[in-house]
């Protein structure tokens, strides 16, 4: 009986040996060697990361110049359309006196074409959602210039104060999506904190 108790207990202290020996160096070299993939697979991560950012930014630092241009564009387009809808004349300091009327039908084309100038870039660089609100604006300003031609007497300008509203309206929201590409609300809030 006596070597029954030893053979069990010569076993088990065995075990426990071999147990704890496991957990003393197989374990952890095996948690060092998986760690170790984790290092690597993290900074081969980190690499791209980075080499993403600064595509990012290198675009970002080409394009902004382009986006600033296009809306510029399209802003003084929006100017055109509210003169219209607020003012019946304009004075130079020539002394020249001219109707909005008639600044909108000589410049028109003019704004149209400085547009049309970025809409091919802006296409290619924009993310869909601002691509849909120049759509938007554009077809605001084409209904302007619409109800413009048919209506063009004072007695009208119901028809085209709603036509600008609505551009308004469609420029806010390309105005938002801008902002939200370039961040400048976040930018301004850092700046003001």
């Amino acid at each position: 009986m006596n070597t029954v108790l030893e053979i069990i207990l010569g076993n088990t202290l065995a075990v426990l040996i071999i147990y704890f020996l496991i957990k003393k160096f197989v374990i952890p070299l095996s948690l060092e060697k998986m760690l170790e993939r984790i290092r690597q697979d993290f900074r081969k991560e980190l690499v791209n990361v980075k080499h993403e950012f600064g595509l990012v930014k290198s675009s970002y630092d080409k394009y902004l110049d382009k986006i600033l241009e296009y809306y510029s564009a399209i802003y003084r387009l929006y100017k055109l359309c509210q003169n219209v809808v607020n003012y019946q004349e304009s004075y130079f300091p020539s002394g020249d006196v001219k109707s909005t009327k008639q600044q909108y039908d000589e410049n028109l084309n003019e704004f149209v074409d400085q547009c049309r100038m970025h809409s091919g870039i802006m296409r290619l660089i924009l993310p869909e959602e601002i691509i849909k609100a120049d759509e938007n604006v554009t077809k605001s300003f084409n209904f302007f210039k619409n109800q413009f031609q048919l209506y063009s007497e004072l007695t009208e300008d119901k028809k085209l104060t709603a036509a600008f509203k609505e551009i308004d309206k469609q420029k806010n929201e390309l105005e938002s999506q801008l902002r939200k590409l370039l961040r400048t609300e976040k930018l301004l809030e850092e700046r003001i904190n």
